[in-house]
This record gives structure tokens, sequence and C-alpha cells, in this order.
């Protein structure tokens, strides 16, 4: 699997608002921003079909990891908080929807104080990442990681 991190999706689109916002306050000098990064392996152990294609391709090794970036903003006035967000970026085709409302729902009373509509998971848009959804493909049953694992 390799990964292609120079694509933006839509869903990255979606976040540019938020971001310009947040550094409209700091370029006022109103609020300090604070900002925290880190990048996990989510690379799959084992065989797993590819997706961005018109048919099914199993991975055979791993050239590149698969990653999820997480990046968090938030703004200060002082010791208060002010706003937050924090965005994910994957090694992936796309991002369903139903992944990212399932994310927000595991997290929920996780973070204290913190708003879940302002977390946003966005895909690098790899044609060479797992296979995120059971009807896109005809998979094998056996021997190739299944997306819901």
């Amino acid at each position: 699997m390799s990964s292609a991190k120079n694509h933006w999706d839509l869903g990255t689109l979606r976040v540019v608002p938020c971001l310009l916002l947040l550094s409209c306050a700091i370029a006022r000098g109103e609020d300090k921003l604070w900002v925290g990064w880190a990048s996990i392996s989510i690379t799959p152990n084992r065989p797993v079909a590819l997706a961005g294609q018109m048919y099914t391709r199993i991975s055979t090794y791993v050239h590149d990891p698969v990653t999820a970036t997480g990046l968090t903003l938030e703004t200060r006035d002082g010791s208060r908080v002010k706003d937050q967000a924090i965005l994910v970026s994957c090694d992936l085709i796309a991002i369903d929807a139903g992944l990212q409302d399932g994310v927000r729902a595991r997290l929920a009373g996780k973070l204290p104080g913190f708003d879940l509509k302002k977390l946003f998971l966005h895909a690098t848009h790899t044609h060479t990442g797992p296979v995120m959804l059971a009807d896109w493909y005809k998979l094998p049953k056996q021997g190739v990681m299944q997306p819901l694992e």
C-alpha cells in the first residue's frame, strides 16, 4: 500500500473555513493559538483489497505505511479555551459519513467541553489504501481482511 499525501478532497475543503476563522482571531492578536499533532500507522496487518480501481486488487506487500495524522487547534484567551478543532487525515480513498459519525459517537463523553462537530476526518485520496466499504468490490471471504475489520 502506498499513500498519496498531496491530494485534497471535499472533506479537507470543508475544514478550510474553520481554519480561516481561527487564523483571523489570531491575526487580530486576541488569542493564543495552541497546536498539537500526532500520527499513527493504520496499516492493515494482513492482505486487504485496495480501493481506487474498477476491479478488485489484493495487497501483497506494504510499500508505505497507511497513516492517520491528527492536528489539534485551540485558541485561548489566557487560560480560558475559546475554540477548538481536531482534523484527522487518513490515507484512504474517501471518508464515508458513517465513519466520521461513528468516530464522533465513540468519542462522546471522552473529550469534556469539546464540540464533536469540530472533529473532521478527511482522506488523502490514495488509490492504494484499503477498501473501507463492503459493497465496493467483490471480495474473497478467506485470506483477505474484510472492510468491517
